[in-house]
Formats: structure tokens, sequence, C-alpha cells
């Protein structure tokens, strides 16, 4: 993220499909931000050069990608590879259905919709409808961290104090637990997701 948000790398691990409101902003560009996000593809080709870069706190973020497109690793083919793969994926993977939904919101508002010939028709705007409201609380439906509940209905996880080791196994990543995995965990070597660091 650049700049980076409480003064910190940010690594997000985003796996498809995005919901609807997340694949909203990322086909608006609202996402992913050129510029900001660098896929895990690109981190690693410049890695793969072994040629440092010096840098200060007040470095533009150009002046490396620059550097490194010179070197021949060209940041915008590597994100626009990254950000067409990401809505590609979304779009294949998702398995949302309209009856999932009572509202369509669009420039801000909510409006009634139906389905016709496999396209969401807009009806009337639904007064009262706070759209912020609608994602606050489709956020808590699909949540999946912090469970189970407190008694005031607030997730109880904590963020992890020392950051897990880069394997499989002890110490380092598991299944979840109450989780069916249908098949055991593979090397992470051969992962290629929506991953970027931001």
């Amino acid at each position: 993220n650049f700049p980076p948000s409480q003064f910190q790398m940010h690594i997000q691990w985003l796996v498809p499909p995005l919901v609807p409101f997340q694949h909203y902003m990322a086909e608006l560009r609202n996402h992913f931000h050129e510029g900001r996000a660098f896929p895990v593809s690109y981190v690693r080709k410049v890695l793969q050069l072994n040629k440092p870069y010096d840098v200060i706190k007040e470095t533009p973020i150009a002046d490396i990608i620059a550097f490194y497109d010179n070197e021949g690793v060209v940041y915008k083919d590597c994100w626009t590879e990254f950000f067409e793969k990401c809505i590609q994926d979304s779009i294949e993977c998702a398995n949302w259905s309209p009856e999932d939904f009572e509202y369509v919101v669009d420039a801000g508002k909510a409006y009634s919709f139906k389905v016709e010939n496999g396209s969401i028709v807009k009806g009337a705007v639904v007064e009262g409808v706070n759209p912020g409201d609608l994602q606050k609380n489709d956020c808590a439906a699909l949540q999946n961290y912090g469970r189970p509940y407190t008694v005031e209905g607030k997730p109880s996880g904590t963020y992890i104090k020392t950051p897990l080791e880069p394997k499989i196994g002890p110490g380092g990543y598991q299944d979840w637990p109450g989780v069916f995995s249908p098949a055991p965990m593979r090397d992470l070597e051969d992962r290629e997701y929506c991953c970027a660091i931001i």
C-alpha cells in the first residue's frame, strides 16, 4: 500500500470469488489499485534479479517501479495480468444467486430489482434503506473469522502476536479446525491466488 496505511506494509490474501461489493469496487478499479498493489508474481521477479534498490522514507514508489522496469521487470505488465486474472477468477468462481439479495445498490442508492434473461433489471429506489448499513450487514453475515462470537455478537478472535513460519505443519499453516479438507494441503510455493502486497 503506498503510502502505507498505519505506517506498515500490508499483505492481503484474497481468494476468489470476491463478494459482490468488492467485485464491483474492483471493476471500478477502486480495489487492487495500480501503483499501490504489488502482485506477489511481480515481487518474486524483482527479488530474483538480486538487485537491491536503496530507498529512504521519502523515495517515491514511482522511482522504484521505474528502476525495476529498466531491469526488465515491468510493473504495469505484471499488474495488468494480475488485475485481469483477479476479475476473471472472481467471475468464474462466483456462485451468488439473485435470491441471496434483497436490493441492488447503484450510485449510492438501494433499488428493488428483478432478473430478466440472466441480467439484473433495476427497479424503483427503496426509501429508507442505507447502502452503508446493507454493506455492514452483508459483511457480518459473510465474515469467517472471530468465531465463536461473544455474547454481544462480536468476533472473539485476535491478531497473532508472532507470525507463522512459511511452512505446512506445526508452527506453520494448517487446516482450519472444524473445516472439512478433502485433500491434504500442498506446498505454498505452488499457489498463485489473488495475492498482492499493498
